[in-house]
């Protein structure tokens, strides 16, 4: 059982035959998080990774191919970004670029990486660096419509973060120059789904007092 102050929230992830679980807890010097590769048809342990990050609730994702066609596996939580070789858990690269609770997960697009959480900022990392990278692979970042829960999506030209009290933001995906936002009645907690030109939310609308119904 994590020792996780609001339980635990990462979403598994496959690479080939594995089962990649990001099980963040504790805090940052208890030495309790890791990451873990479990072999899907024997439940057996491939490996497993000590990470010096306090309890988070973002999922890793898996991106196969990527810069130099390397996969690799991108975590999320205070205060690094770190990509890890799916194939025993070494790690690849790392950026220092966020705090507190972190619970949006990482999104990929065209070679760089894009993460967000309501503090401090969203920032593109380029995704074909090794070792530390925070100095010399971080493109932009960005402080409006900050997330605490929706991950960003990504499309051809545009970044899209959706925060939980309703406002939809738009970002240039290349220059990272922010160019709108929309404001809902809702509140959201899934994150933004993209189908062909179209961008979907799902969320939450409170009803008037005056529409409430004893069933209600």
């Amino acid at each position: 059982i994590p020792e996780n102050a609001y339980g635990h929230a990462a979403s598994l992830a496959m690479y080939q035959d594995l089962v990649i679980i990001q099980f963040d807890q504790g805090g940052r010097d208890d030495g309790k998080s890791r990451l873990i590769a479990i072999d899907g048809a024997t439940g057996k342990t491939a490996w497993k990774v000590p990470r010096q990050v306090p309890n988070s609730w973002a999922s890793p994702i898996v991106v196969r191919g990527g810069p130099e066609g390397r996969d690799q596996v991108v975590t999320a939580a205070n205060p690094f970004v770190i990509a890890y070789n799916p194939a025993d858990g070494a790690e690849l690269w790392r950026a220092k670029c966020l705090q507190a609770d972190v619970g949006p997960s990482p999104t990929f697009r065209d070679g760089v990486v894009y993460v967000a959480n309501e503090f401090p900022q969203l920032t593109a990392i380029r995704a074909d660096g090794t070792g530390d990278v925070t100095e010399s692979h971080i493109l932009w970042t960005g402080e409006d419509g900050l997330p605490d829960t929706c991950s960003p999506l990504a499309s051809k030209k545009y970044l899209f973060l959706l925060a939980s009290y309703g406002i939809l933001t738009c970002y240039d995906r290349q220059s990272g120059e922010w160019l709108w936002e929309m404001e809902f009645d809702a509140h959201f907690y899934s994150s933004p789904s993209l189908v062909g030109e179209r961008v979907y939310l799902f969320g939450e609308v409170e009803k008037p007092e005056e529409e409430m119904t004893d069933e209600d």
